[in-house]
């Protein structure tokens, strides 16, 4: 067993696959971008993300100005009302 969480060679080993991933991704979609001629920017970064937090393809729709209403919810959220929405039905009819 490790004394440490994780021997520095693994977790280089890991960053190295994380960036492979990523580039292999960049390069399918045939861009000629920053990130490819500097790769260890895809260490901590997704490959399509533009980097614009009010994106509306790549941000948080909870953080997002374009999305309104129940749009702007998380699932969690939308079951949790559903529930009760459903709840509240079968206080009323009872």
């Amino acid at each position: 067993m490790w004394t440490r969480s994780k021997p520095r060679a693994v977790r280089r080993a890991h960053t190295r696959a994380a960036i492979r991933r990523q580039l292999r991704i960049l390069r399918t979609r045939k861009v000629d971008h920053l990130l490819i001629r500097e790769p260890h920017r895809l260490a901590k970064h997704h490959a399509l993300d533009c980097g614009r937090p009010r994106c509306g393809l790549c941000s948080n729709p909870r953080r997002n100005p374009t999305y309104k209403g129940r749009e702007r919810l998380t699932p969690q959220e939308l079951r949790a009302l559903d529930r009760f929405a459903v709840d509240c039905e079968l206080v009323f009819d009872g």
